[in-house]
């Protein structure tokens, strides 16, 4: 049987697996690859009583989503956007290393 990452929803937007709280599964997924986590590996969520919630095919999978919520639509599962800030530090690593493609 493969590996299985176990996140317990702890109360309304907390969750925690191996160490590692976040707010929802999908940021969690973030942050457990930031950690060194096989991206590969399957993740379940489950309440503290066991029963299940979700169930990832694998963490790179649960990774690219988050939950977007504005007053007009309520909460919708959108692909995930890194912040501009962290856009802007990604694209100036890759100029460093790749000076020529144009980004």
């Amino acid at each position: 049987m493969a590996p299985l990452i176990r996140a317990t929803i702890l109360a309304e937007h907390r969750i925690t697996a191996c160490g590692i709280t976040a707010h929802c599964p999908y940021q969690l997924a973030r942050r457990l690859i930031a950690a060194g986590h096989d991206p590969t590996l399957p993740m379940e969520t489950a309440w503290p009583d066991g029963r299940p919630s979700l169930r990832f095919a694998n963490l790179a999978a649960a990774a690219q989503w988050c939950v977007r919520e504005s007053p007009g639509d309520g909460p919708r599962l959108v692909r995930f956007r890194p912040p501009p800030q962290a856009r802007a530090a990604a694209t100036i690593a890759a100029r460093a290393v790749f000076p020529a493609l144009p980004l």
